[in-house]
């Protein structure tokens, strides 16, 4: 049940659209019947070595298909901050599995995220890894 929910959160709070939602019953049954099955995305994607340190995160959206398709997956993004802090100068991909399929909504939500001011450096760069998971594992 909780996993249940958690599904159901993900796809109000990440606004998925009517097409989602009129399958949400095949969803629900479908993550019912393999709830065993369906495992979080794959931790192989390096681990973070962060100098910026971010004060405030966006979620990145969750795309319709991949919610439908009961997609997962993670993008591993390198930020660049200037001294002043703020939003970043720079994100560029590092990594991504599936390749390609959540990196544009990544950076979305990078782009919206702020950082305190670095006070030794006049450029900071740090490496995040986002996921994208359907089910807390």
């Amino acid at each position: 049940m909780k996993n249940l929910i958690l599904i159901l959160t993900t796809i109000i709070f990440f606004g998925c659209k009517s097409s989602v939602d009129s399958d949400s019953k095949q969803l629900e049954q479908f993550v019912l019947k393999n709830k065993n099955s369906i495992k979080a995305a794959p931790k192989n994607a390096p681990k973070v070595l962060s100098e910026c340190k971010p004060i405030v995160t966006v979620y990145p959206k969750y795309p319709n298909a991949q919610v439908k398709n009961l997609q997962e997956g993670w993008v591993h993004v390198e930020i660049t901050v200037g001294k002043e802090g703020k939003s970043p100068s720079k994100i560029e991909i590092l990594d991504s599995s599936p390749v390609k399929v959540f990196d544009q909504e990544a950076i979305r939500a990078v782009e919206k995220w702020y950082f305190a001011m670095s006070k030794t450096k006049e450029i900071s760069t740090c490496d995040k890894v986002l996921e994208f998971s359907l089910i807390d594992s």
